[in-house]
């Protein structure tokens, strides 16, 4: 299977090729059975069009986007890449090592998450999948390889890390979406050398022991990273594929898998992770890592790292993807319908233990993502100060789990809130930001009440009550202020 050229793409009403998508203005969707291949699915297109049709400035993707692509533009464009992202290719299998014939594991291995290992987090149907399809390995491949964490036992991380967050801007259909989340080369240029090595992993092998710098990795070397070797057992017959239920001819039962033994230095800018910057506890040294869900905290308190650029004097702070970044410049006065994205894993080294995809509707107008920003990071200030003050109070009342219990009360509570807030974005009506913290008080002092009912009146807890409102008063002072 080719994934230039084949039937590969789950859509709504059956599989589709790349050119259906980037060649016609139908309205199409990505459909799968698990959330996470979708966004497995939607990275890997928007990989294959940043690789092979990277416009050349703001002025021509904007024309890929009002203009779809020809057949001939199309295949004129795909053919010095047709042997790289082939499955069953016999010099170059996609993301994979022909040579490769040990250590055989079931192909369910692949589909994070269902029992096998460790790994037995959810499912979301009964199933076991012994035999699948190219199409969903395919993309079970590009996602183990790109967003997961590692098989373990001295496997690599994918190169941003081991389970990364990943982000993309979401307009209207699905042609609209991939071109959105494209860079152009002019804006590449401040991120991606040109004169290093540009050819996927399963090309151009990485050597045992080989040091490298991220700044050496290419646009299409990095998105592609495979960081182990592995090879599918393709066998040929009629069956229908365990994962997506279609009939094929071609399948996998089995892989083969390898560690990769290199050393990589630095932090390589995928463009569609968001990164947080920080200081080490050991040497005080700042350091840049993809941001990562590390707790089950709701999609809204990621948001200000997902839309915004935020840097202390220290250096310390966030950055949006790039894909997010781009966005923003280059469609800034644009009114669109716009939702932002995002997914990943969370883990315990190479446990998957959650899953998280959501996607969160932003309907106002691009000039006011900062100001919603804003209304966010204020949220997030008033969860930091109850924390303390549970975490403080949890300790005098011998109860070390009321600063998450509290937390967890206080995402509960505020969800409601932050969705009214999105929708009065969407009416240019939002409430001040002094009546959006009395709402946060409001929170937390119903908080307390339901937290410690009829102690709620004892002195420590009041005591703990009025610091907390106090810090709030003085938020509220200095928006007032300013």
């Amino acid at each position: 299977m080719n994934l230039l050229l084949d039937k590969w793409i789950p859509g709504e009403s059956g599989q589709l090729c790349l050119e259906d998508i980037l060649s016609n203005e139908t309205e199409y969707f990505i459909s799968c059975h698990r959330d996470d291949m979708e966004l497995g699915t939607l990275a890997l297109i928007i990989c294959l069009v940043q690789t092979i049709f990277c416009p050349q400035d703001t002025k021509q993707l904007k024309q890929r986007i009002s203009t779809p692509l020809t057949p001939k533009e199309y295949t004129k464009a795909i053919k010095p890449y047709l042997d790289w992202f082939d499955t069953n290719h016999l010099q170059y299998p996609f993301m994979q090592v022909r040579s490769l014939h040990k250590n055989p594991s079931s192909i369910q291995k692949l589909f994070n998450g269902l029992p096998c290992g460790s790994n037995h987090t959810w499912l979301r149907r009964e199933s076991k999948i012994a035999r699948a399809c190219e199409s969903c390995l395919a993309i079970m491949i590009f996602n183990q390889a790109s967003n997961t964490p590692s098989f373990g036992g001295g496997f690599k991380y994918p190169l941003r890390g081991g389970s990364p967050i990943t982000t993309f801007v979401k307009v209207g259909n699905l042609r609209n979406t991939v071109w959105r989340n494209i860079l152009t080369k002019e804006f590449c240029q401040a991120y991606f050398s040109p004169s290093v090595n540009n050819f996927p992993t399963w090309v151009s092998p990485l050597e045992h022991k080989q040091e490298i710098k991220a700044s050496e990795i290419g646009l299409l070397r990095g998105l592609f990273w495979q960081p182990i070797q592995m090879m599918v057992d393709w066998q040929r017959g009629d069956i229908t594929c365990d994962s997506c239920q279609q009939p094929t001819s071609v399948y996998g039962e089995n892989f083969s898998k390898e560690k990769l033994e290199y050393k990589l230095a630095g932090l390589w800018p995928h463009p569609h992770s968001p990164t947080n910057t920080f200081l080490k506890k050991e040497d005080k040294s700042l350091v840049t890592v993809a941001s990562s869900f590390n707790n089950s905290a709701p999609g809204w308190t990621y948001l200000p790292n997902f839309l915004r650029e935020a840097t202390k004097n220290d250096q310390q702070g966030y950055q949006p993807a790039l894909v997010v970044k781009h966005y923003l410049q280059t469609f800034e006065a644009a009114l669109e319908s716009v939702s932002i994205v995002f997914g990943g894993y969370i883990n315990n080294q190479a446990a998957i233990i959650e899953r998280r995809q959501e996607t969160f509707d932003l309907r106002e107008s691009l000039p006011q993502l900062n100001q919603f920003n804003e209304y966010l990071e204020l949220a997030l200030e008033v969860k930091t100060l109850l924390r303390k003050k549970a975490f403080g109070l949890g300790k005098s009342l011998s109860d070390p789990s009321l600063p998450d219990s509290c937390e967890r009360r206080y995402y509960q509570y505020t969800e409601p809130l932050i969705h009214s807030l999105v929708h009065q974005f969407t009416n240019n009506s939002p409430v001040s930001k002094i009546d959006f913290l009395a709402q946060l008080k409001n929170i937390c002092e119903q908080i307390f009440k339901h937290s410690f009912g009829s102690k709620a009146q004892r002195a420590e807890i009041l005591k703990s009550k009025a610091g907390l409102f106090a810090a709030i008063s003085k938020l509220a002072q200095e928006l007032a202020a300013s």
